[in-house]
């Protein structure tokens, strides 16, 4: 079985390692990254970071999905 780890933010005393996956939800991406963590998946929409800090998730993720919200709303409002 595959253990999968979602970080959002927080610290990581609150949080055990050894998991398989590790996926950064916006600025849980920087968080996994600041502590050495692997960032195997980064998902959001990252207005809760800077733009150096974006191209540092980039950089270091291995998949990226950003989910931009208002074209999201926009999209399901012409349906």
């Amino acid at each position: 079985m595959i253990k999968v780890a979602v970080f959002a933010g927080g610290q990581l005393a609150d949080f055990s390692t050894g998991f398989d996956v590790y996926v950064g939800v916006d600025r849980g991406s920087l968080f996994l990254i600041e502590n050495q963590l692997p960032l195997d998946l980064a998902v959001g929409d990252f207005d809760s970071v800077s733009q150096d800090e974006l191209q540092l998730i980039k950089k270091q993720r291995k998949l990226l999905f950003r989910h931009v919200l208002k074209r999201m709303i926009l999209i399901l409002n012409l349906l």
